[in-house]
């Protein structure tokens, strides 16, 4: 929202209403927001600057009233550099039309808490950005390198809220490798996921035991493009799959990493 203002003469508001409803008609249920810093604004407060965000917000909240897309915020850095001040701008806007986006690398620069940013966020955690980094700058790089993020607690965290929303990897530092390299590496990633998921087959960290099988779960929309290449239940090791030939769901992930 950096260059939106709370007037909708500027000429961001008609495009960004353009982006909302093109995401919508393409399927897309959840949208991922920047708030605005404002650095530029060195007379204002920071209680200011989130009291304009919220002002922004909620005119996006009124054009965008009947659409059924849900805007999520992410945690940055110069603001909302953890759940405590989402969940405040969250608290003066519709619960139904907003959530939350944790991005583990964002956050790896800042508080760092992962497991307690998202019991904070809880049920209004709805996307994800998974990323790591050496806690100096935002490598966006994939889980298990050179990163300090730990990935164990996160997934733990991401089950005890029961969440079910998107798994998105958001790693384009991975590109810098030849193609084959880089193919080597989505199956890496790939390999990095099941063992995270867990299950028996795999050796995982987080058994399902077959005794007691996860209940069904009920259709969901899961964000078509922004999905990375998990458009089924994040839990569900099994079936996620990459496609390389770019296609839906995962052309998200593959066009950070080969693109």
């Amino acid at each position: 929202m950096a260059k939106i203002r709370p007037d909708y003469e500027n000429s961001w508001w008609p495009r960004l209403m353009q982006w909302l409803k093109l995401y919508e008609t393409i399927g897309i249920r959840n949208a991922v927001l920047h708030c605005d810093s404002m650095h530029e604004r060195t007379d204002l407060t920071e209680d200011e600057i989130y009291a304009h965000n919220v002002a922004v917000l909620r005119q996006i909240q009124e054009l965008s009233a009947g659409m059924k897309i849900r805007i999520c915020l992410e945690n940055l850095g110069k603001i909302c550099r953890n759940a405590d001040p989402l969940c405040a701008i969250l608290d003066q806007l519709d619960p139904d039309r907003f959530g939350i986006c944790l991005d583990t690398g964002h956050l790896n620069l800042n508080d760092k808490d992962q497991a307690g940013f998202i019991r904070k966020a809880g049920k209004r955690l709805r996307a994800l950005h998974i990323a790591d980094n050496e806690g100096e700058r935002d490598q966006h790089m994939m889980p298990f390198g050179r990163g300090t993020v730990d990935f164990e607690k996160v997934v733990a965290a991401l089950r005890e809220i029961d969440y079910h929303g998107l798994f998105n990897l958001e790693i384009p530092g991975e590109r810098l490798a030849p193609m084959p390299v880089r193919g080597y590496k989505l199956e890496y990633i790939r390999k990095c996921y099941e063992y995270l998921m867990g299950g028996e087959t795999l050796g995982g960290l987080f058994l399902e035991k077959k005794s007691s099988p996860r209940p069904p779960q009920k259709n969901r929309s899961w964000g078509g493009f922004d999905t990375a290449f998990v458009r089924l239940p994040w839990w569900q090791p099994h079936k996620v799959r990459v496609n390389r030939g770019g296609r839906r769901p995962e052309i998200f992930l593959y066009l950070l990493l080969m693109g």
